[in-house]
């Protein structure tokens, strides 16, 4: 779910064209998915958001897909989805093999990853034991890495502006492909200034926030994010439960770690079996991706070629000081789920220590009006980059 875009009604039919996109993407009869999910059938569904339900579907021809239907589809991004995977065909970016139109709804039809997503891949570990040892971790980090990299090397580039675990989808084998470019946008530029800032708690890079204008840093922020998620199985952001029954906070991770190497590596999740030099290597690259300073943080191809290197075991350091103490398992994964429009933002309260066993984080609700969202603490440095419109 996204924070900082406004939601409303649905738009009138006439004022919502989409004609031209079928010059670049095939549009799908409607009728035939409808016959591929079995008129929609609760039994197909994979999932459900906040613009419409995920359904696994079979096509006449026998091949399976994942059909995502558009309640609001100006607002989910719908041009912008069909605009940027009709465009970029990479091995690390969910493939996007048409679209269909039924009245105001738009569909989407993927093809089908049986692997599910990042997010519950690290959920079935927390909470079911299901085996997800650092190898794994590490080899999804890279190919997301290389999807990402591919985007911002592209003329235009692309920016997703929604980096995070649930966007990292797994096929069968568990190769991972980026997926949801609802919120991305094309640019010749380094920097696009937007009209809303958008994207995940916790996930979203706070200067980001702040400035409104995107970058390959800021993006890069997001990816250390799910770094730092995939070394420690905690949530990016999650909601305090304080004593007393006084009134809950989000908490953030990243405020917790505070750019300590060592404490990130003693959140390391036990569950992964993760050797301390390679615990060390993702922690010192997920730190460096979430540095204040934007123009201190790696690019995709350097994030690419550190991943690989350690993947590779070349890039690990030898005699690197005693192993470390890895923590207990956590017993659930659950991140905070982002509301809808927000209100202000301001910087964070202090650090709080994260779940701990037996305390799972809980979901974010919003009380009455227009949640007080509270990004990461982070010092603005000098005026904002230029960008497009």
């Amino acid at each position: 779910m996204n924070f900082f875009r406004q939601a409303g009604p649905a738009a009138p039919p006439l004022a919502y064209s989409d004609s031209s996109l079928n010059h670049i993407s095939l549009e799908y009869p409607y009728a035939e998915l409808q016959q591929a999910t079995r008129s929609f059938d609760a039994s197909m569904k994979l999932g459900s958001g906040s613009y419409g339900g995920v359904y696994r579907g079979v096509l006449t021809d026998g091949t399976e897909v994942a059909i995502k239907v558009l309640d609001v589809p100006d607002e989910a991004g719908f041009e912008e989805e069909v605009k940027v995977l009709s465009k970029f065909r990479h091995p690390h970016l969910v493939i996007l093999m048409g679209f269909a139109r039924h009245g105001t709804q738009r569909l989407l039809v993927y093809e089908l990853l049986a692997g599910g997503d990042l997010h519950r891949r690290l959920q079935r570990s927390c909470v079911e034991g299901a085996p997800f040892p650092w190898q794994e971790r590490v080899s999804i980090a890279l190919d997301a890495a290389c999807g990402l990299s591919h985007l911002h090397h592209a003329k235009p580039k692309v920016f997703h502006r929604d980096i995070k675990s649930p966007n990292i989808l797994l096929d069968k084998n568990g190769t991972a492909k980026m997926a949801d470019f609802g919120l991305a946008c094309l640019s010749h530029a380094s920097a696009h200034r937007v009209k809303q800032a958008s994207g995940t708690v916790g996930y979203a890079c706070p200067l980001y926030v702040q400035r409104g204008v995107v970058t390959e840093g800021s993006e890069v922020y997001s990816f250390g994010m799910v770094l730092l998620e995939l070394l420690t199985a905690s949530p990016p952001a999650y909601v305090a439960q304080p004593g007393g029954g006084g009134s809950t906070q989000v908490q953030y991770l990243a405020n917790h770690i505070n750019g300590d190497v060592r404490v990130a590596m003693s959140l390391a999740d036990a569950r992964a079996g993760w050797q301390p030099s390679v615990a060390r290597a993702i922690a010192e690259l997920a730190l460096g991706c979430t540095i204040m300073q934007e123009e201190r943080r790696p690019g995709f191809t350097e994030i690419v070629r550190t991943l690989r290197a350690i993947h590779d075991g070349s890039g690990l350091s030898t005699g690197a000081g005693p192993p470390v103490a890895l923590r207990a398992p956590r017993a659930t994964h659950s991140p905070v789920r982002a509301p809808g429009a927000g209100g202000p933002v301001r910087p964070a309260s202090p650090p709080a220590r994260p779940p701990g066993p037996g305390l799972p984080p809980a979901p974010l609700q919003r009380p009455g009006g227009p949640a007080l969202l509270r990004p990461p603490a982070f010092a603005a440095t000098g005026p904002p980059p230029p960008g497009g419109a």
